[in-house]
């Protein structure tokens, strides 16, 4: 007999989810650029990702994107005004909700699994992007209960490096054991 897991509802995930994204993105009420050149505000909420072009290179650019002459190729960002913090805060739950909604569209089964790991893959989804429910090796482990086979190939990741292991590890852990880090 196959035990039976409760689907939660996304606000017993926010509860838990929420202070940590907080403590772990750090509020900024300013535009910045983040470790992996992203412009960024509030609680890591990426904006944009910038760019150094070399001068005379050929640059075809897609509706999204502008171009921007800098003095000696540096780009200098001056805020020029800051957001409350309770704008901040309504920015992360509606991001958090929005990658729920894709991650629950795209990978159903996800709902499945207990709620620290569906933290975690929301958490990892705000941090990396939707592009880590394309990580196949990765949702075929989770698919199949190898959470610590999951949490080992998650420390192999460029972002483990990228965020540091005082970031990275409470989330590995989380994915390995299922238990919240406090």
């Amino acid at each position: 007999m196959t035990p039976r897991v409760k689907e939660s509802r996304p606000s017993s995930i926010l509860l838990t989810l929420l202070p940590r994204l907080k403590r772990s993105e750090g509020w900024r009420s300013y535009l910045y650029v983040d470790t992996t050149s992203n412009l960024t505000i509030a609680y890591g909420m990426n904006l944009a990702h910038v760019a150094i072009v070399p001068s005379g290179a050929h640059v075809v650019l897609a509706k999204n994107q502008k171009l921007y002459q800098v003095e000696g190729g540096h780009l200098l960002l001056t805020t020029v005004s800051e957001i409350p913090e309770n704008i901040g805060d309504l920015l992360l739950v509606q991001k958090v909700l929005s990658i729920i909604e894709v991650i629950d569209e795209k990978r159903p089964w996800i709902k499945k699994l207990d709620d620290v790991r569906r933290e975690v893959i929301i958490e990892l989804c705000f941090n990396i992007g939707l592009a880590v429910l394309d990580y196949g090796t990765f949702m075929s482990q989770l698919e199949r209960g190898l959470f610590k086979e999951a949490a080992d190939n998650m420390r192999s990741w460029k972002w483990y490096d990228q965020v540091h292991a005082t970031r990275a590890e409470p989330l590995c852990v989380m994915m390995e054991t299922g238990n919240r880090e406090e």
